[in-house]
């Protein structure tokens, strides 16, 4: 457990440090398994949707059970992010699992921002002497929106650093990002489809 501690707090400070960091099996199993627990439990009220879970730029299928739908939206992660990842070989494959525990850490964090506008600041600007869309579209791009979006953009900076670390060039990203894409657009067809 020690090292997927060290793993968490460089995340924010030192990054490239906590990717190198090679965390033992089972510690890494038992976090990943507590993250998508707890993000489940958070769910239940949320403003965020568990689609954002999957880091997919596409919407998932449309699934009105919220656990179906976290499970659809882990599985969706390991298809569009893991397999992009076969590009690099036994190597990439290896920094993707060593990682996952980061990863989910991340998409836990988006699980609070939304639980806690849900639980907190939307009872909070209910009482508040302000109304009007333009004043609600302001207090939930502070609240919700931003912090979100900065996750989000944290989330594939992170995993861009996984890809250089694990000895990726400029053309293999690129071909990465193309197959995430493809991928993550294949789901959201599929979606559309069934």
């Amino acid at each position: 457990m020690r090292k997927i501690f060290d793993q968490f707090s460089l995340l924010f400070t030192n990054p490239s440090l906590a990717i190198e960091i090679k965390p033992v099996f089972l510690p890494l199993v038992t976090s990943l398994i507590a993250f998508w627990v707890f993000s489940l439990l958070l769910f239940f009220q949320n403003s965020l949707k568990p689609d954002l879970f999957s880091i997919s730029v596409f919407p998932g299928l449309v699934i009105k059970q919220l656990p179906l739908k976290l499970i659809f939206s882990i599985v969706t992660q390991f298809i569009v992010v893991g397999i992009p990842f076969l590009v690099l070989g036994k190597k990439g494959i290896s920094a993707y699992f060593s990682n996952l525990a980061l990863i989910q850490f991340l998409c836990f964090g988006l699980a609070v921002i939304g639980f806690l506008y849900s639980s907190v600041f939307w009872p909070l600007y209910k009482v508040l002497p302000i109304s009007g869309l333009t004043a609600k579209a302001v207090f939930e791009a502070i609240f919700l929106l931003y912090p979100a979006l900065i996750l989000v953009i944290f989330r594939y900076v992170m995993l861009w650093m996984i890809a250089t670390k694990s000895g990726a060039s400029s053309k293999m990203v690129i071909l990465m990002c193309i197959l995430h894409l493809v991928l993550s657009a294949g789901v959201w067809f599929l979606g559309g489809v069934l």
